[in-house]
């Protein structure tokens, strides 16, 4: 039985304090102390009332100076003398002489210190309580031991069974025996009998959290696999060329990268893994054998093979698990990172800090494009091939349509009546609803949504400061319309919610109509929205706010939300020194500023007042991003 932990019993406002039936378990502590002590037998207390220090140093039989001298004498504090005060029943007496004194004087003459009948009653008194509390105590804790062993057999019963349903009755043998492989035959027959028909596979199923059960494991490895074992997917976020994971099977944790998600049942998806051990020390595991297969079976059911880096071959089988507000895509970027930092450089690096060597984790990370981009001879090996740099979806711009195409797909008809626009419905803030988003990501879109639009000075552009709650950051918009007819064209750069992860490819577009009134509608496109999410405004009313106070503030922030910036900030992530340098992009050749070097202000720049504005701050504070008058 494990051991129980006993609330201490006390006396007199925590005077005496007994933890146990030993001498050492009985203390007692003086008023104002802070400090308990057990009593101390009459010989060690004697000797330490009647030490003497010597006069010189210790010599030789030829008197001359030893040359190990005897230990400095070392006494006990004062908390000490009034602890043994009130264990041998005196007044606890408040300077260490007068202490010293009274209990000497109790040895003198050949006495000996006697306890008091009533402590010694006490004592016994506070010992039996003690021992009771102890058997309560016991008694829960082994209740609490015989629940836990009835749920991990009734866990083991639904893992069994849930094994059984999927692939046949579960074999513990060890990997790679004829028995064994006999076993997962016959399963997996049984299995394509049940399931023969293909069926279309839900993207539900390919992003997804799924509960696993590896009886292999569980056997081989006990100790490590008493917990949850789970696996996180999803595909790729732009090409959806690969479907990554993460799990964490107990004896193994790690990432697995696989080909593309299949988009039928009963068809499998090869996958190459890398990770670290939790049954040794932590060692890396990673290598051309580190691989396996994984099989949609439709109604949240997968099967898979998993093998390499000495855990033998075996099978596993998992229930998805429903998790509606958790958008898995937004994990991938860091799945990824993880993936890559796996290798040989990391893995040296690891064995000679284990040796007490000081080693640098630096530029253990290896390059997407070098490693994906090549082949070997294993063919369809998923842990190869191009990515596309999909990895990287914010490191390069892609060839996408034209920045305008997506944007110009929901400009109103012509044959809508056009309306005249001031300034006034073209600049302030606006509460959005945009249904699509609160529907997909209730846990994140849900709150507050707002625009915030300013033009410049010179009329050549909007800019706008957004939070949709899934994504926010800054938009850069053509010159504003003068007509409801007219949509105004935008591209973003911005944060995803979740990690954090900035997003500025071609692909992040979008579009506003003015209709009048203090009302507006849109369209955004990118990241992993998709094309064309729709949203709708409404004007609050602010009259003494001067907007065009906050475009610096804006233009800054969304010049440097690029390549260079995306880069640091993964480096930091992975705890790498990085430069604070300013690498904001150049304005382009239609901004008010450009030629001034980036975000600097010209004079006769109105747009570019100097002021302290910064705009969203993104991590959830919200700046003050305009100014009253």
């Amino acid at each position: 039985m494990r051991h129980v932990y006993v609330e201490p019993v006390t006396r007199d406002d925590n005077t005496f304090r007994c933890t146990g039936l030993g001498d050492s378990d009985f203390t007692a502590r003086a008023p104002g102390e802070s400090q308990s002590y057990a009593r101390a037998d009459t010989g060690r207390l004697y000797s330490l009332l009647t030490y003497v220090a010597p006069v010189g140093p210790a010599l030789t039989k030829k008197g001359t100076v030893r040359v190990h001298q005897p230990r400095k004498h070392q006494d006990e504090p004062l908390s000490f003398y009034r602890a043994q005060c009130l264990h041998y029943g005196l007044k606890p007496f408040a300077t260490k002489p007068t202490a010293k004194k009274h209990l000497l004087a109790g040895l003198s003459g050949g006495k000996t210190l006697e306890v008091p009948a009533n402590m010694v009653k006490m004592r016994q008194e506070m010992q039996a309580e003690w021992t009771a509390a102890q058997k309560v105590a016991e008694a829960k804790a082994r209740e609490l031991e015989e629940a836990e062993t009835r749920a991990r057999e009734e866990k083991k019963k639904q893992d069994a069974a849930l094994f059984a349903a999927i692939i046949g009755p579960s074999s513990t043998v060890a990997a790679g025996s004829k028995k064994r492989k006999a076993s997962s035959s016959a399963g997996a027959a049984a299995t394509s009998k049940k399931s023969k028909a293909v069926k279309k596979l839900s993207s539900s199923d390919t992003a997804a959290q799924y509960r696993i059960v590896a009886p292999y494991l569980s056997s081989q490895w006990s100790f490590a696999t008493r917990g949850e074992m789970w696996l996180k997917m999803s595909p790729s976020r732009r090409t959806g060329r690969h479907l990554w994971m993460s799990f964490d099977f107990g004896a193994v944790a790690g990432i697995m990268r696989g080909a593309a998600p299949p988009t039928q049942t009963n068809v499998a998806c090869t996958f190459a893994w890398r990770g670290s051990s939790h049954a040794g020390e932590g060692e890396l595991m990673h290598g051309k054998g580190n691989r396996g297969t994984i099989t949609f079976l439709g109604d949240g059911k997968i099967r898979g093979t998993m093998s390499g880096s000495g855990l033998g071959d075996y099978e596993f089988v998992g229930e998805r698990v429903d998790k509606p507000n958790v958008v898995w895509a937004m994990s991938v970027a860091a799945w990824k990172s993880s993936y890559r930092a796996i290798n040989d450089r990391c893995y040296e690096a690891q064995g000679a800090a284990r040796w007490g060597k000081w080693v640098s984790y630096d530029d253990c990370e290896e390059r997407a494009d070098a490693s994906d981009s090549s082949a070997n001879d294993l063919g369809s090996d998923p842990g190869s091939g191009d990515e596309s740099e999909e990895e990287s979806r914010t490191m390069r711009k892609t060839k996408t349509l034209p920045r305008k195409q997506i944007a110009m797909k929901k400009q109103p008809s012509a044959s809508v009546k056009a309306q005249k626009l001031t300034w006034k419905d073209t600049e302030g803030q606006f509460t959005v609803s945009a249904p699509y988003l609160t529907e997909q990501w209730e846990e994140w879109a849900s709150g507050d949504m707002w625009l915030k639009i300013a033009h410049s000075e010179s009329e050549r552009r909007v800019w706008i400061s957004f939070d949709f709650g899934v994504v926010s950051g800054i938009m850069r918009g053509s010159a504003p319309p003068k007509e409801s007819t007219t949509a105004c064209t935008l591209t973003w750069h911005g944060y995803e919610q979740g990690e954090g992860e900035m997003t500025f490819t071609d692909e992040n577009v979008g579009s506003i109509t003015f209709l009048g009134g203090g009302k507006l509608r849109g369209t955004i496109s990118g990241s992993f929205m998709g094309e064309d999410v729709e949203f709708t405004g409404q004007k609050v009313d602010r009259p003494n706010t001067v907007w065009s106070m906050s475009i610096p503030g804006w233009k800054a922030k969304y010049r440097r939300i690029n390549f260079a910036a995306h880069d640091r900030a993964s480096r930091a992530r992975w705890g790498k020194w990085v430069a604070e340098v300013d690498d904001a992009d150049p304005p382009e050749d239609s901004d008010s500023d450009a030629g001034t070097g980036g975000c600097g202000r010209r004079r006769d720049d109105y747009d570019e007042y100097d002021s302290h504005d910064e705009g969203r701050s993104f991590d959830g504070e919200e700046d003050y991003d305009d100014y009253a008058l």
